[in-house]
């Protein structure tokens, strides 16, 4: 048997080449695919494993809510007595000042159907009152 090589035109070694270009970055990117779920799968694995094997008194504790008087045992497994400790915690005592919704300086008054129309002619707005159905209506420009 022998071995010809296919006399290809330009088009044909171009494509050939794009072709080859295309069918070595799809195998790029299944190597990079490959190994990112390697190391995702790693790292889901190693997370848990470094949570439960840290020892506790290396982990950051939170400091106390609040800082009293009273102390707790320095042994806590020891067996203790139920205990109700009181503790007084700072407040501000200006909050309530702060916090209040101020009461409104507006007065509602009531007036009379006369008055609310000397009021609007007073302010240039002239206006009518009409009675319909037992209900005063409000008519302006």
């Amino acid at each position: 048997m022998s071995e010809l090589k296919p006399q290809l035109s330009n088009y044909g070694h171009e494509r050939r080449e794009q072709i080859l270009t295309l069918a070595l970055d799809a195998a790029r990117r299944r190597r990079r695919n490959r190994q990112s779920i390697k190391t995702v799968a790693l790292i889901l694995i190693l997370i848990p494993l470094a949570i439960v094997l840290i020892p506790r008194g290396q982990r950051k504790t939170q400091p106390p809510l609040a800082h009293g008087g009273a102390s707790l045992p320095a042994n806590p497994s020891a067996k203790i007595q139920p205990q109700v400790i009181v503790v007084r915690i700072a407040d501000d005592p200006d909050i309530v000042r702060r916090l209040t919704v101020p009461t409104s300086s507006n007065i509602v008054r009531l007036i009379g159907d006369q008055q609310l129309l000397n009021e609007l002619a007073a302010a240039h707005e002239p206006a009518g009152l009409a009675y319909v159905n037992g209900k005063a209506e409000l008519f302006y420009r």
